[in-house]
């Protein structure tokens, strides 16, 4: 190797590995699906770290295929298991969600009174039918309710019933 002042050549066995890497670099942009066959971008092949280049060798299309394959012939087991799997969810995650729940209705209140009026506007009748039968299927409970409710609330009711005449008066 002959020496110029201030530039050293590059050695061959530097070149001969870069080219080897960018051989490498270009062929991992592709990969053959073990399914289909074909030569796909590297990008449609889902991430599977088990793999060496960490990919699977089945492309996204024929896994989805065979997910969808496999859910229709197993789709009243998996609907099943993922039943049970919310059920026991719900069972060991309840108090945190009832916290979540009413921490949610109370910062979002108007959001509630404005969804359950709009209801009422727009379910008007069934709403008074199912009251109606409610009141007919447990007279004996409101009555407690409501007598329970004025000797609770007597102050509340008086001044209900003064502001009331006054405005009556006027």
């Amino acid at each position: 190797m002959e020496k110029v002042e201030g530039v050293y050549p590059i050695p061959k066995w530097i070149t001969d590995y870069h080219k080897k890497f960018m051989l490498k670099e270009r062929t991992r942009c592709f990969k053959t699906c073990s399914k289909c066959g074909e030569t796909r971008l590297i990008s449609r092949f889902p991430i599977d770290r088990r793999n060496p280049d960490g990919y699977s060798g089945i492309c996204k299309t024929c896994k989805n295929k065979y997910y969808q394959a496999r859910y229709a012939r197993d789709k009243d087991r998996i609907k099943a298991l993922n039943q049970k799997y919310q059920e026991k969810y719900r069972e060991v995650h309840k108090e945190s969600y009832q916290e979540y729940s009413r921490r949610y209705r109370e910062e979002h209140k108007e959001l509630f009174k404005d969804f359950a009026k709009k209801y009422y506007l727009r379910n008007r009748r069934a709403v008074i039918e199912r009251s109606k039968k409610y009141y007919q299927d447990h007279k004996e409970a409101v009555a407690v309710r409501k007598k329970r409710y004025r000797e609770e609330n007597r102050d509340k009711i008086r001044e209900y019933e003064r502001k009331y005449r006054l405005s009556e008066k006027s």
